[in-house]
């Protein structure tokens, strides 16, 4: 499902693989449990909310830390 907010910002619910795929190129802000290989692979992403706790998948995903997003 794809928003639009009063300052004209899309938000999209993603509950499928695919769905996060199909707009991982325009996503800035990712909240939520989004595979973490997407995660290293969004090129515009600037802000990272994982829900759950621990950063482990870090060493996983090492192309992840080169990454310039911040992650709460």
């Amino acid at each position: 499902m794809i928003e639009r907010n009063r300052r004209g910002l899309e938000v999209v619910y993603a509950e499928s693989r695919e769905a996060i795929e199909a707009v991982l190129d325009r996503v800035e802000v990712a909240v939520g449990d989004v595979p973490r290989d997407l995660v290293a692979r969004a090129p515009r992403l600037k802000w990272y909310q994982q829900l759950g706790t621990g950063v482990d998948w870090l060493l996983r995903h090492p192309e992840a830390v080169e990454r310039p997003f911040v992650l709460t």
